[in-house]
């Protein structure tokens, strides 16, 4: 065997030439941490919605549908408090949002 390949390939004091404390030097460094599963996840969905964020009005369509699929998959009339909640909870954070805008739209003196 070479001396180079020595100096490559062994360790400790033998290494001549490779100057102090490059034994972990020659060796490749290990991979970052990769994200766990539900935060890639995660990300994708965010990445989608923010893809079709301008194209909302075009699923609109899709979304009444599957509202029409499950209303007609279940097996007896629902009550209406439910949608109704849903609705009132709806415009309080529509008007509230609202109210906030127009907040900061005011000049601060």
């Amino acid at each position: 065997m070479g001396e180079g390949a020595k100096r490559v390939t062994t360790w400790g004091e033998e290494a001549v030439g490779m100057g102090e404390g490059s034994e972990r030097a020659a060796l490749i460094p290990p991979d970052a941490a990769k994200p766990s599963l539900s935060a890639r996840l995660r990300a994708w969905a965010w990445d989608e919605v923010l893809a079709q964020s301008m194209r909302w009005r075009l699923w609109a369509p899709v979304a009444f549908g599957g509202g029409a699929a499950v209303y007609f998959a279940l097996r007896q009339e629902p009550p209406l408090w439910p949608p109704a909640v849903a609705a009132v909870s709806a415009t309080g954070v529509w008007l509230g949002a609202k109210l906030l805008r127009r907040g900061r739209a005011l000049p601060c003196r």
